[in-house]
C-alpha cells in the first residue's frame, strides 16, 4: 500500500525516475507476498523502461525475473516466449553463461508444458551451437544433468543413466564434490529402482564419501536415506535401522541450522501460510520496515549534508585565508616593483653624475695637457699629439663599454618588471575567479539548508506514521494472542486428566511444556474396571497446526477406545493409523500430505499387573525392581542405553521398550501391524512415556542434542525419588541443558507412572 501510494504520487507529479524505482519496489513486494500476476505486470512495465533506456543488462535481469514468475504461475507458454527473447539478447551480447541458462530454461518450459521430447532436442542441439564451444565443464555437466532428468521423468532409465553418468564424471574431474554427491545419489536410486543392487551400492558409497567431505548436513542426509533404502532392499534391516537413525539426526541438524540462522523469517512464512491475520500483520511489518529504512536514509542524508556544509565552510575559510595571503603577496610584489623602479632611477642618476665627473676630469686633463704642451718644446708636440690620440681612443672605448653595461642592465630590469607584472595579472585574475566561486558556493549552501529543512519535516511526518502503524500492530497482536489463548483453554478442556490414577494406587507426574501457547504434543488417559491406558503423543508441527492435529488425535482415541471398545494396544494403533490416513486423505505413499503423529501407549491391568506397550517411533521406558538375590537376572541381556542401579533392598534396572519404526500416518510399511511388548510388573515399578521434544533439544556446552542415552541416564538417576521430586528434577535438567542460550525447539511431554 505504501509503494502504491508513492507510485501514484510520483506518476501524478511526473517524476519518471521515481516512478521506475517505485515500480521496481512494487514488483518485488508483489513477488515476495506471492502475488505473481501483479508482480508480472509491474516487471512488464520495468522491461519497457529498460528497453526505452537501452540498458541491455537491466533487460536481461528483468527478463530472468519474468520467466521465473510465469513458471511459478504455470504459464509455461509465456515463460517460453520470455526465455527465447532472453536467449536472443544474451547471444547477441556475447553473454555465454546467461545464454546457456536461457536455453536450459527453454527446455525446462518445454518439459513442463508437456513436450519433453522437444526439451531433449534443445539440450542435444547445444552441442552443435557455437555458443557451446565456449562453455565450461560446469555448464556442460549441468546440461547433461538436465537431459538425464528429462529422460528420468519420461521413464527412460537407460538414457537417464547414460547422461547422468557423463555429468558425474565431469563433476568429479572438476572437484565439484557437492554436485557429484547429488548426481551419484540419483544414479544410486536409478540402479535401486532396476534392482541392480551391486551398482547401487557402488554409487551409494560414492555419494556418501562425497557428501561427508562437504560436511553439508542436507547432502549427507540424502545419501544416508538412499543407503537406508538399499540396505532394506538387501534385507540388512539392522544396519538399515542404524543408517536411518543417522539420517534422522542429520535431517534434524540441517533443519536446526537453518532455523537458528533464519528463525524469524521462517516463523513469518509459516504464519503467512497458517492465518490470514498473520499475513496482514507481516504486510504492516514490511511497511514499517520500509518507513524505518526511509527514515534512516533521510537521517543519513541529513548527516551527510551537514558534513558537506561543514566541509564547505572550512573550504570557504581556507579560500579566504588564501585570498588574504594572495593580497599580501600582491602588495609585497608591488612594493618590490616600486623599490626596483626607484633603484633603476637612482642608478640612472648615478650614471649621469659619473658621466659628468668623467667629463670634468677629462676637461681638466686636457687643460693640464694644454699647459704642458705650451711649456714643452715643439719637439714634443708630435709625441703629445700621438698620446692624445691614444687617450681619445681609450676614452671612446670606455664610453662604449659603459653604455653597453647600462643597456644590458636596463634590458634585464625591463624583463624582470614585465615578468612580475604578468604574474601579478595572473594572480589578480585567480583572486577574481575564486571570489566568484565563493559566491556560487554560498548560493549552494543556502539551497542545501532549505533542502535540509525539508528533509527534517519529512522525518517528522514519517515518525508520526510509524507511531500509527505501531498502534495498529499492537492491536492486531493482542487480537491474535487472545484467540490462541482461548484455543489453549479449549485444548486443555478436551484433554483427559489423570486424577483417577490415585484410585488405582498409581502415582504419576507429568512435565508438559508447549513450545508456543498451544501444543502439538498431547496426553490421553482411559480407565475402566481393572484397565488403565495412558498415551503420550507427538503430532506433526507445533503451535496452531500441531494443536489441530492433537485435537484430531484425542478425538480418534475416544472413538476407537470409548466407542468401538478396542483395548488391545496394537489394534488401537492400527486403527489409529487408518483413521488418520482417512482424515488427512493420505491415499498413497506418494501423497504430498505426510502429516501424522508419533506416540507411545501403555495398558496396565491393575489386578494382574500385566503391562502391554505399543509405540509408533517413540520408545517407552520401564524401571523394574529386583530383590538382592536376583542380581544376575537384573543384569541379564542388557541393551544399549539400559542401566542397573543398586538400591538398599535390591536393584533397579531401566529397560527400553522399543517402538515400531513407523508413524501413525502414511508410511512405506503401512501394511505392517504394530507390535506389543508385554511385561509382568511388580509393586514399585515405574513406567515413563515421552515425545521426542526433550531428547532432540539442543543445548549443553557444545550445542548438541540431549539424545536417548542422556535421557535414559537421567531416568535411572531419579527413579528412586518421589514422583513430585522426579518431575522437579526433569524440569531442572531441561532448564540447565538449554541454559537460556538455546530456544525450545519442539513441544515437550514426559509422563511418569509408579505402581504402588
Amino acid at each position: 500500500e505504501f509503494f502504491t501510494k508513492a507510485y501514484d504520487t510520483y506518476k501524478e507529479e511526473g517524476v519518471p525516475d521515481k516512478v521506475k524505482q517505485t515500480t521496481w519496489h512494487l514488483a518485488i513486494c508483489s513477488y515476495v507476498t506471492g502475488e505473481y500476476a501483479k508482480s508480472a505486470k509491474y516487471f512488464e512495465d520495468i522491461l519497457r523502461f529498460n528497453e526505452e533506456d537501452g540498458d541491455i543488462n537491466a533487460q536481461k535481469q528483468t527478463l530472468k525475473r519474468l520467466a521465473d514468475i510465469y513458471q511459478k504461475l504455470g504459464q509455461y507458454d509465456k515463460a517460453l516466449s520470455i526465455n527465447k527473447k532472453l536467449y536472443d539478447i544474451c547471444a547477441t551480447d556475447g553473454d555465454t553463461p546467461a545464454a546457456l541458462n536461457a536455453l536450459n530454461n527453454i527446455a525446462y518450459c518445454q518439459t513442463r508444458g508437456g513436450n519433453p521430447n522437444e526439451a531433449i532436442k534443445i539440450f542435444k542441439q547445444l552441442n552443435s551451437l557455437d555458443i557451446f564451444e565456449n562453455a565450461t565443464d560446469d555448464q556442460i555437466a549441468g546440461t547433461y544433468s538436465n537431459i538425464g532428468l528429462c529422460y528420468q521423468n519420461m521413464g527412460n532409465a537407460k538414457e537417464a543413466y547414460e547422461y547422468l553418468e557423463k555429468a558425474a564424471e565431469l563433476r568429479k574431474n572438476n572437484n565439484q564434490t557437492a554436485e557429484y554427491s547429488q548426481i551419484t545419489n540419483i544414479l544410486a536410486l536409478l540402479c535401486l529402482k532396476k534392482r541392480d543392487l551391486h551398482n547401487a551400492d557402488i554409487w551409494c558409497k560414492e555419494a556418501l564419501t562425497a557428501a561427508e567431505s562437504t560436511g553439508d548436513a542436507q547432502l549427507r542426509g540424502d545419501a544416508y536415506q538412499t543407503y537406508n533404502q538399499l540396505l532394506q532392499a538387501s534385507g540388512d534391516y539392522d544396519k538399515a535401522l542404524e543408517v536411518y537413525q543417522n539420517y534422522l539426526s542429520l535431517r534434524d541438524s540441517a533443519q536446526v541450522q537453518k532455523m537458528m540462522s533464519d528463525r524469524e523469517i521462517n516463523e513469518d512464512l509459516r504464519k503467512m501460510e497458517d492465518a490470514e491475520k498473520d499475513f496482514s500483520e507481516q504486510m504492516v511489518d514490511a511497511e514499517i520496515s520500509e518507513l524505518t529504512n526511509r527514515q534512516l536514509q533521510l537521517l543519513a542524508d541529513t548527516r551527510q549534508k551537514e558534513n558537506e556544509l561543514l566541509a564547505k565552510d572550512l573550504e570557504i575559510k581556507q579560500m579566504e585565508q588564501d585570498r588574504m595571503q594572495q593580497t599580501l603577496l600582491l602588495t609585497q610584489q608591488q612594493a618590490e616593483a616600486a623599490r626596483r623602479e626607484k633603484a633603476i632611477s637612482d642608478l640612472k642618476a648615478q650614471q649621469a653624475e659619473d658621466a659628468l665627473k668623467l667629463q670634468e676630469q677629462r676637461n681638466k686633463e686636457l687643460e693640464d695637457q694644454r699647459k704642458i704642451n705650451e711649456l714643452e718644446s715643439q719637439k714634443q708636440k708630435q709625441i703629445l699629439e700621438l698620446q692624445n690620440e691614444q687617450k681619445d681612443k681609450r676614452i671612446y672605448k670606455l664610453i662604449f663599454a659603459l653604455f653597453g653595461v647600462i643597456l644590458v642592465v636596463f634590458i634585464i630590469i625591463f624583463i624582470i618588471v614585465r615578468k612580475k607584472n604578468r604574474i601579478l595579472n595572473e594572480q589578480k585574475e585567480e583572486i577574481i575567479n575564486k571570489n566568484a566561486d565563493l559566491m556560487h558556493k554560498n548560493e549552494e549552501i543556502s539551497i542545501q539548508k532549505e533542502n535540509l529543512q525539508m528533509a527534517n519535516d519529512e522525518i517528522m511526518n514519517i515518525n508520526d506514521e510509524l507511531s500509527q502503524q505501531k498502534d495498529i500492530i499492537e492491536a492486531k497482536n493482542k487480537s491474535i494472542t487472545d484467540s490462541i489463548v482461548y484455543a489453549q483453554r479449549i485444548q486443555q478442556a478436551v484433554s483427559s486428566m489423570p486424577d483417577f490414577l490415585a484410585d488405582y494406587n498409581i502415582e504419576h507426574f507429568m512435565f508438559y511444556r508447549p513450545k508456543e501457547i498451544v501444543s502439538g504434543d498431547f496426553y490421553w488417559f482411559f480407565h475402566e474396571d481393572d484397565t488403565v491406558i495412558a498415551v503420550a503423543a507427538d503430532c506433526t508441527g507445533h503451535g496452531v497446526p500441531g494443536a489441530f492435529m492433537s485435537m484430531l488425535g484425542m478425538s480418534l482415541f475416544n472413538k476407537i477406545v470409548n466407542e468401538r471398545r478396542i483395548f488391545a494396544p496394537a489394534q488401537i494403533l492400527n486403527d489409529m493409523r487408518s483413521e488418520v490416513k482417512r482424515a488427512l486423505h493420505q491415499d498413497s505413499i506418494h501423497a504430498k500430505n505426510k502429516d501424522g503423529m508419533d506416540l507411545s501407549l501403555v495398558k496396565i491391568n491393575t489386578e494382574t499387573l500385566v503391562m502391554e506397550f505399543a509405540g509408533a517411533n517413540n520408545n517407552g521406558y520401564l524401571v523394574s525392581h529386583y530383590p538382592k538375590d536376583e542380581e544376575d537376572l537384573a543384569r541379564q541381556d542388557m541393551a544399549r542405553h539400559e542401566f542397573v542401579n543398586e538400591t538398599p533392598d535390591g536393584f533397579d534396572r531401566l529397560h527400553i521398550l522399543p517402538a515400531d519404526r513407523m508413524p501413525i500416518g502414511i508410511h512405506i510399511c503401512e501394511e505392517k501391524s504394530f507390535t506389543v511388548k508385554t511385561a509382568q510388573l511388580r509393586h514399585g515399578d515405574r513406567i515413563y512415556l515421552t515425545s521426542d521434544g526433550f531428547i532432540d533439544q539442543f543445548g549443553g556446552t557444545d550445542g548438541r542434542k540431549f539424545l536417548t542415552s542422556n535421557f535414559s541416564k537421567m531416568l535411572s538417576d531419579i527413579c528412586q525419588l518421589p514422583m513430585s521430586e522426579q518431575c522437579d528434577k526433569v524440569i531442572e535438567t531441561h532448564e540447565n541443558w538449554i541454559a537460556d542460550q538455546y530456544p525450545q525447539l519442539d513441544d515437550i511431554i514426559v509422563l511418569g507412572l509408579k505402581i504402588d
